[in-house]
């Protein structure tokens, strides 16, 4: 076989590094997966197990964390979403804010994130 008739395949590789201030719903993931390189928390497997879905407005904490909103469908309904606000600090480390599922719209949790957030970083 010439050269001209391999075929060469290009590997892509998704870099784990933890960011340095997360603006994005990929920051929030890198962080995790830098903190903890075999989690569960963000792998296909388990978002789809929950159905969950992570929403895309992400909101610093001001301190090397962050605010983020997630979505589950409700074990009532099964079409119905329910909404979840969360924190990841700076060891990767996630916490529900709240309870579970406590919103109904997902504006009213994208906007207590973004309160959150607001205070979080103007704590000292």
């Amino acid at each position: 076989m010439t050269t001209s008739q391999q075929i060469r395949i290009i590997t892509t590789t998704i870099t784990r590094d933890a960011p340095s201030v997360i603006t994005s719903p990929d920051d929030v993931k890198r962080l995790y997966w830098a903190a903890n390189p075999n989690g569960r928390w963000f792998d296909a497997e388990t978002m789809k197990w929950w159905s969950t879905r992570l929403m895309s407005a992400v909101f610093s904490d001001g301190h090397n964390g962050a605010y983020f909103v997630t979505s589950e469908r409700t074990w009532e309904s099964h079409t119905e979403r329910a909404y979840t606000l969360r924190h990841i600090d700076r060891d990767g480390q996630i916490a529900t804010v709240g309870d579970l599922g406590i919103y109904t719209y997902r504006a009213q949790a994208v906007k207590d994130a973004r309160e959150a957030a607001r205070k979080a970083a103007s704590r000292d």
